[in-house]
């Protein structure tokens, strides 16, 4: 269910904007005194539960991100209960040049869906003046979300990469045990390699 809700978030304002659609039916003054406490209030418990170790803006596009790709997944799932299969991430690929992953089209399409709606936004504005109060609401939605699939694109940015595999520079010491010889050996790390 967590993918679906992501999923409105992210194409319910534009479905206003774009279409006349009206998926949630409040006014401004309805969002100032339910949702936008609502909101707060879940920023500050997460901040309060997880704010040495996880930020809300950072949650928030994670899973916005994250939902993207649940989605299908999930109605695989749902579909075909015994047919889901775990594709294992590749090891010691080299990447030549930067460039933008593949998978970040699908947010390239939210962000190009955001610029329409906010164009549409501005129309209707115009056209429809009785309806300000939900337009805003949902531009700036829009907006937001725009920045969620903004900020997204960093996350699908192949960065060069032509070393096999990350070293990282640790000094420890260790000591390594060979029982058929009985022979103990101590030593010293360098670094160490993450495959």
């Amino acid at each position: 269910s967590f993918g679906f809700a992501r999923i409105m978030f992210y194409i319910a304002p534009a479905l206003f904007l774009l279409f006349g659609l009206k998926i949630y039916h409040v006014s401004l003054g309805q969002i100032l005194a339910i949702a936008l406490p609502y909101v707060l209030s879940t920023f500050f418990i997460m901040d309060y539960f997880y704010g040495r170790t996880r930020q809300p803006l950072f949650s928030e596009i994670y899973e916005s991100i994250q939902a993207v790709f649940l989605l299908p997944a999930v109605i695989s799932v749902l579909l075909n209960p015994s047919r889901p299969s775990f594709k294992v991430t590749p090891k010691g690929q080299t990447q030549e040049k930067e460039s933008l992953n593949t998978r970040a089209t699908i947010f390239l399409v939210i962000i190009i869906a955001c610029l329409l709606s906010l164009v549409a936004a501005i129309l209707r504005w115009i056209d429809f003046p009785a309806q300000r109060d939900t337009i805003l609401v949902t531009g700036v939605w829009c907006f937001y979300n725009m920045f969620l699939a903004l900020t997204a694109l960093g996350a699908f940015w192949e960065r060069r990469q032509i070393r096999n595999s990350y070293r990282i520079h640790v000094q420890e010491k260790i000591r390594l045990y060979f029982p058929r010889l009985k022979l103990e050996i101590e030593g010293m790390t360098t670094d160490i390699a993450l495959f």
